[in-house]
């Protein structure tokens, strides 16, 4: 218009803009929607004034607003304020099945722990046992009078592997 331009619809746009700014002072996303609207170039503002209604429509309805940076964060926020209850029970819900995932890690480690502790104290005993039953046997068998001694570390050597086998089945 300064340059002798005929009025457009571009112009309207512009002056919407400025009454829009002149309204709102504290909303950025309703200045951004201004200041697009008053773009000093006419391929920067909104093209029709549809598309400026378009982008108030998107502001109130808590949608990303065309004017603003279209970033991840912006999005994300916009996202969160139209969804805060499910957002927030979602991350609820996150971090119930990471405690969860936690303990169930936990538990799973200590019956590992404790599986090979009782691994091991088997294998103690059988050890214990081939000593009582071979060695000890042995040598007790190079003594006079000693056979009823064996008998006796025999069975109770056997009574302790039959329960050890028990209860591992």
């Amino acid at each position: 218009r300064i340059a002798g331009a005929p009025p457009s619809v571009a112009d309207d746009i512009f002056a919407l803009g400025r009454t829009l700014a002149m309204l709102v002072a504290d909303d950025a996303e309703l200045m951004a929607i201004a200041a697009k609207a008053q773009a000093v170039t006419e391929g920067d503002r909104y093209q029709t004034v549809a598309a400026l209604i378009a982008d108030l429509d998107r502001w109130r309805a808590h949608l990303p607003v065309r004017a603003m940076p279209q970033g991840w964060r912006y999005r994300a926020s916009k996202f969160i304020g139209r969804h805060r209850r499910s957002v927030m029970a979602a991350g609820v819900a996150l971090t119930l099945i990471a405690g969860a995932s936690l303990v169930a890690t936990r538990s799973y480690v200590l019956a590992e722990q404790a599986s090979a502790r009782s691994t091991q104290r088997l294998q103690e005993v059988r050890q214990l046992a081939r000593y009582l039953l071979f060695d000890l046997h042995d040598d007790l068998a190079r003594e006079p009078g000693t056979l009823k001694k064996r008998i006796e570390i025999a069975t109770v050597a056997a009574r302790y592997l039959n329960q050890l086998r028990e209860a591992k089945d």
